[in-house]
């Protein structure tokens, strides 16, 4: 079934698919996201350009036995069928924060932005609470230095690590992980 689905892919890109016919085929295959699905396959692409050579490395990947053990092979990462070890989530404590710690998670999964926004109605400083993690750019120097020690105040460092931590939990409780032991440091416990 994967292959089928890489192969459909590849297909498209030959038929004339474009970049955003493409994009809303690949957010579907994640929206469609099932933690259930025996094996997965992650595409990494940096240009749509590179897609086909990617699809068919993948599909090569695919034929010659994919293994879930081997590492990851430029930008294709797999995942299937092998006996589960045990996770656990550790949660970081203060000294941990930095200016623009989430970004990403924040601005690729909206279930992190909700939590954020969440945080920022709750947060009883004079800004929001995401405008101390994520700060205008600053070239300045002492600029910058007076952001980071805005963000490392106790008032304002543990409820930003609170709010991304929370946000990166959600998203890997929506895609079905969840840890056999958790434990954190210091703020985090």
């Amino acid at each position: 079934a994967l292959a089928e689905k890489v192969s459909q892919f590849k297909q498209g890109i030959v038929k004339g698919l474009t970049e955003r016919e493409f994009s809303l085929k690949a957010a579907d295959t994640r929206r469609r996201f099932a933690t259930d699905h025996p094996y997965r396959m992650l595409i990494v692409s940096e240009q749509f350009g590179e897609c086909g050579d990617l699809l068919q490395r993948a599909l090569k990947t695919l034929d010659t036995g994919m293994r879930p053990d081997r590492p990851a092979t430029d930008n294709i990462y797999a995942g299937g069928p092998h006996p589960p070890g045990k996770l656990a989530f550790v949660f970081p404590g203060q000294g941990s924060q930095y200016l623009g710690m989430g970004r990403d998670i924040v601005c690729t999964f909206p279930r992190a932005l909700e939590t954020l926004n969440a945080a920022n109605d709750r947060f009883k400083g004079d800004t929001r609470l995401s405008d101390l993690i994520f700060p205008l750019p600053a070239h300045d120097p002492q600029v910058r230095g007076e952001q980071e020690s805005l963000l490392k105040r106790t008032d304002h460092a543990q409820p930003g690590i609170g709010a991304i931590s929370l946000a990166m939990l959600k998203v890997l409780q929506d895609f079905g992980i969840e840890p056999d032991a958790v434990c954190g440091h210091s703020f985090g416990e």
